[in-house]
């Protein structure tokens, strides 16, 4: 591959260091190994540079690549924010220096505000603020997004937002409906730009929670809990397949305090509705073996520190996402963010971020994927 000409101000082509830099700069090679290294930010702007660098950074290659080498990168996290009437987010990125960011606009083409009902791996899915039949598929970091065509399953239940760039930077949109006493499932694919509807019929049960948030997409599945029958649901989406997994006995009638996915890794918090201060963490075993008990926690000295009076979910705290199956990010009511080891038992306050709905977050990580 050809490097194009490019004028390089300040550089003496004579001397040995600057001939060094040239050599390394119009050297494809070592040019992509020095990119993968950089942020997303930073590579958006390094866009300009040339078409050169354009074509490498915008390849699927390149950005696939990129997702490796930085998929431990700290998470992030947008809030809703619907003080004095508006529509926006508030942002925070967990990385080495704290990033806060106040008042983000999510817009339509018609500017109406959007609103988030998932997001998965830097992709968010959006729809209009106070209804309407058209989605979105919005890039945070590129600030680009895509119009998908109207949803075909009569009265959605669910819908949700399905990239995994480590197998593909095609995305999917799944969405369940019902019909008498069955669902039904259609399927957007960004490759075709289209829905198609799945031909089987779907039973879950009863309990299963698609009002309280959409599915949470682990190992090629979609995945539910069904708290009421003590199992959990999850849908293959790839062979179009669900299946559904009984607790253990040690799951039974409990709380949900968080389930949700990060780094390969499903995890589901559990307590007892009159101990919400001690805390069962489960984790998904490989293939879908079934839920692994991994701790037990007992929160009593984080209670008594911050001088909470009931650890109520959504009320007096939030668990926003489970990292490296050791650490749990929690948010308390007057907006400071805790890390608390899952293993040790102990507990570190990250930053301050207020959030006006405690339970509206989303996990935000930074992505160069087109829509």
């Amino acid at each position: 591959m050809r490097m194009e000409a490019m004028q390089i101000s300040g550089i003496d082509e004579n001397s040995s260091s600057s001939s060094s830099l040239i050599r390394v700069l119009y050297n494809i090679d070592f040019l992509n190994q020095i990119l993968l290294c950089l942020p997303v930010k930073s590579l958006l702007v390094s866009k300009s540079v040339s078409k050169q660098w354009l074509s490498l950074i915008s390849s699927p290659c390149f950005i696939k690549n990129h997702y490796i080498r930085n998929k431990h990168s700290k998470p992030g996290f947008l809030s809703l924010n619907t003080l004095y009437g508006n529509v926006n987010y508030d942002s925070v990125l967990l990385n080495e220096r704290i990033t806060i960011n106040r008042s983000i606009i999510f817009e339509s083409q018609d500017h109406k505000p959007l609103v988030m009902e998932h997001s998965c791996n830097g992709l968010f899915l959006c729809c209009e603020y106070g209804g309407g039949s058209s989605y979105y598929i919005y890039n945070l970091s590129t600030k680009y997004y895509r119009i998908i065509p109207p949803d075909p399953v009569f009265s959605c239940l669910s819908i949700s937002l399905v990239f995994d760039p480590l197998k593909s930077l095609n995305y999917e949109v799944i969405s369940i409906g019902k019909i008498d006493d069955s669902y039904r499932i259609a399927i957007y694919s960004s490759a075709t730009n289209s829905w198609r509807i799945c031909e089987a019929r779907y039973y879950f049960p009863n309990s299963v929670h698609f009002y309280k948030c959409p599915g949470v997409f682990w190992d090629g599945y979609l995945n539910w809990i069904n708290l009421g029958d003590n199992t959990s649901s999850s849908f293959n989406i790839d062979r179009q397949v669900l299946i559904t997994l009984p607790f253990s006995d040690e799951m039974s009638d409990e709380h949900i305090i968080y389930f949700g996915e990060w780094m390969g890794y499903m995890q589901l918090i559990l307590s007892d509705q009159k101990l919400l201060h001690c805390w069962d963490i489960f984790e998904m075993e490989i293939n879908y073996v079934g839920w692994k008990l991994k701790y037990r926690v007992n929160l009593d000295e984080l209670k008594n520190y911050y001088s909470i009076d009931g650890l109520y979910p959504d009320q007096s705290f939030h668990v926003m996402l489970v990292v490296d199956e050791l650490k749990a990010l929690i948010h308390l009511t007057d907006g400071r963010i805790l890390s608390y080891d899952l293993k040790k038992k102990s507990f570190k306050e990250i930053c301050n971020f207020p959030m006006s709905h405690l339970d509206i977050s989303h996990v935000y990580t930074e992505s160069l994927a087109d829509v």
